[in-house]
């Protein structure tokens, strides 16, 4: 394979990025990575990683390619590592990146419940709220594949400020969208055409469908309501800022 991957789905684990990828597929000029996600560049052995080798671990993922005009690699966390986005542009200055990005308490607890129900959690949603900071910092230079960064990163993924401005200091304004959760959900063949505008290929009408829904285990609900009132305190400003990117409005208040 000798094209570049040259689009990328990052953003907030459990913010729609599976079912974009999904979406995306049954479009001819769009190639998924097998599996969606390659997790290439926050591989714990990347920096060992020669150009050769990364060609190849490219292609074992792209072996259906059949000269789609997009190569795809859809892997959440390249937005929440800080150092990806420059990776990103040092393999392909010219890549387009869609970042996905969700109200941060609904992320959060989503990705509690996944981190629950593949028991890498075992705190109620309130403890692992308040055992966050710590964990992190205990493990700040911890990469490995079971790293707290990766499973246990709650409320810290929903730091969508430092996120965008991180991923737009290195991918240029013209190849960055950044499309919400629920207007994919909700507006959900506009949000596609805006996305084929982006990219520039021929508009497609693709189905709606709910696919890859979790199940979730009920939360109590004192624990949940503390829960959330801890996690509103730690991430208001970022709240109000992903509105923002929020064209449907379940509620025209807000």
């Amino acid at each position: 394979m000798n094209k570049k991957v040259n689009l990328y789905i990052v953003g907030g684990q459990k913010c729609g990025t599976t079912a974009l990828a999904h979406f995306l597929s049954q479009h001819p000029e769009i190639c998924i990575a097998k599996g969606k996600e390659v997790h290439l560049f926050d591989n714990p052995n990347y920096q060992h990683l020669t150009d050769e080798e990364i060609t190849k671990i490219y292609s074992d993922y792209f072996e259906h390619y059949n000269h789609e005009q997009y190569l795809c690699d859809a892997t959440p966390i390249y937005s929440y590592r800080k150092d990806i986005p420059y990776k990103i542009k040092k393999y392909n200055p010219y890549a387009k990146v869609i970042m996905m990005v969700r109200d941060p308490i609904d992320r959060a607890i989503s990705h509690y419940m996944m981190s629950i129900n593949r028991k890498e959690e075992s705190n109620s949603l309130l403890g692992a709220f308040l055992l966050e900071s710590y964990r992190l910092m205990r493990y700040k230079n911890d990469t490995s594949w079971s790293s707290p960064l990766r499973t246990n990163s709650y409320l810290d993924r929903g730091n969508f400020i430092t996120q965008i401005n991180n991923i737009k200091n290195h991918i240029r304004e013209e190849n960055l969208l950044i499309i919400h959760h629920d207007d994919l959900k909700n507006n959900h063949q506009e949000t596609l055409n805006l996305i084929f505008n982006f990219l520039d290929i021929e508009m497609k009408n693709i189905n709606p469908q709910e696919i890859f829904i979790g199940k979730y285990s009920n939360i109590n609900r004192v624990n949940l309501y503390f829960a959330k009132f801890f996690a509103k305190l730690k991430l208001h400003k970022n709240i109000k800022f992903i509105n923002k990117y929020k064209s449907y409005k379940s509620n025209p208040n807000e």
